[in-house]
C-alpha cells in the first residue's frame, strides 16, 4: 500500500507540473509566434492587431493563481481525509 501512495503522489505532482507548464508554454509560445499567425492559428484577432504582452501576462498570472488555488485546495482536502482515515483506523485498533 506505501508503493501505492508514493505512485499516487507521484502521479498528482506529474500533472501539476504538467499544467503549470502548460500555462506558461501558451503564454509564451502566443506571444513568440505573432510574427507568424499567418502560420500559426493560436488565436489571433487578425493579422494586423499587435499581441499586447501585458494582458498575455495578466491573463498568465490569473491563471497560475487559479490552477495553484484549485491544486492546493485539493491536496488540503485529500490530506485531511487521509488522516482524518488514519485516525479512525488508530481509534479502531
Amino acid at each position: 500500500m506505501a508503493e501505492l501512495k508514493e505512485v499516487w503522489a507521484a502521479s498528482i505532482l506529474n500533472s501539476m507540473v504538467a499544467e503549470t507548464s502548460a500555462i506558461f508554454l501558451s503564454t509564451l509560445m502566443f506571444i513568440l509566434y505573432a510574427d507568424h499567425r499567418m502560420v500559426f492559428d493560436l488565436g489571433y484577432d487578425d493579422s494586423f492587431t499587435p499581441v499586447s504582452g501585458s494582458v498575455l501576462l495578466l491573463q498568465m498570472m490569473l491563471e497560475l493563481f487559479a490552477e495553484l488555488s484549485v491544486d492546493s485546495i485539493c491536496t488540503y482536502v485529500e490530506v485531511s481525509e487521509r488522516s482524518a482515515r488514519n485516525g479512525a483506523e488508530i481509534m479502531d485498533n
